[in-house]
């Protein structure tokens, strides 16, 4: 009955997996790479070759906790044979081809090297290919080389069968392959893109990264932790003070807390909008309470009672 149950448990691994892919693509705003999704089961991810903001080496960028010089010149490419036994189909000498060759991707951006992630359910695991810039991390024998639609032997995809593998690992390993120099965060968030959208995109996307970082952590314990939970934090006051100025437009504060004492509804109108503001508040706490720390919670909470908006509505 257990092997009868295995590829069950399999192929619901990887629909997760695939699941997962859809959700991250959605996250904009990393400083190394961006992506977006390009079917049900493939993601594309492109990943800067050479991060112009210089990384200062320290213990947590050292080769004990981050990936060597050694581990980027040791082989990436899988071997045929190694895609033959894997794929199941070398019976008729068939690997592990994506579904359609690298030179489909259009022109190539020497600044940045694309991946193609893709979990497909002919072969029942996460596989990961080059499709621009391969010279960037391999050496092929001619630019045509058939090797370069070959899989990249990384650890996270070889691990799928002994670990919970997730997508933010695999992405974690292309980033620190990829970058020269390896950055000791690979999710490290690029705050001058958050504070150029518009109001509305700022609070979808920022709360988009913060839902995506809480997930790292919860699937720790990773060498950049530290830095991850302290970017958590700074994006997480930037999500709740957009959604704060989100509520004071919908609520025309400023126009309500203006009108003459003398009016009738403005007291009424004030207090309206004092239980809104409230209630937003007391949600959004609850919310990182139960999805996420209580010493973001509290960051948070000191956050929104410390802005001006709570100052004359609170008389804080």
């Amino acid at each position: 009955m257990a092997s009868e149950g295995a590829p069950q448990v399999d192929k619901k691994r990887l629909q997760n997996f695939m699941n997962d892919m859809l959700k991250v693509s959605c996250v904009k705003g990393f400083k190394y790479f961006v992506m977006h999704i390009r079917s049900r089961e493939e993601m594309i991810c492109s990943i800067i070759n050479e991060p112009s903001v210089p990384i200062l080496l320290s213990a947590s960028n050292s080769p004990s906790n981050s990936f060597s010089a050694q581990e980027k010149r040791s082989p990436l490419i899988m071997s045929q044979k190694q895609q033959k036994r894997l794929s199941g189909y070398g019976f008729i000498n068939v690997g592990l081809p994506p579904a359609s060759p690298s030179g489909s991707e259009g022109d190539e951006n020497d600044d940045y090297t694309m991946f193609l992630l893709a979990a497909y359910s002919r072969y029942n695991s996460p596989y990961v290919w080059i499709r621009t810039n391969h010279s960037h991390l391999v050496k092929l024998a001619t630019p045509d080389s058939p090797e370069k639609d070959y899989p990249l032997l990384l650890k996270t995809t070889s691990q799928w069968a002994e670990k919970d593998v997730k997508v933010w690992h695999v992405l974690a390993e292309l980033v620190h392959i990829c970058c020269t120099p390896s950055p000791p965060n690979p999710f490290a968030v690029d705050f001058d893109y958050f504070d150029s959208l518009h109001l509305s995109e700022r609070a979808l996307a920022s709360g988009a990264m913060v839902r995506f970082l809480q997930q790292v952590l919860a699937n720790g314990p990773h060498s950049y932790d530290r830095k991850v939970h302290s970017d958590l934090l700074k994006i997480a006051q930037r999500h709740f003070l957009a959604m704060m100025h989100l509520v004071e437009e919908e609520v025309k504060v400023p126009e309500l807390l203006s009108l003459d004492k003398g009016h009738s509804q403005s007291q009424g109108q004030q207090q309206s909008v004092q239980r809104v503001v409230e209630q937003s508040q007391h949600t959004a706490v609850c919310t990182i309470m139960a999805n996420g720390t209580a010493e973001l919670a509290i960051i948070i909470w000191i956050t929104i009672f410390g802005n001006g908006l709570n100052g004359y509505l609170f008389g804080c």
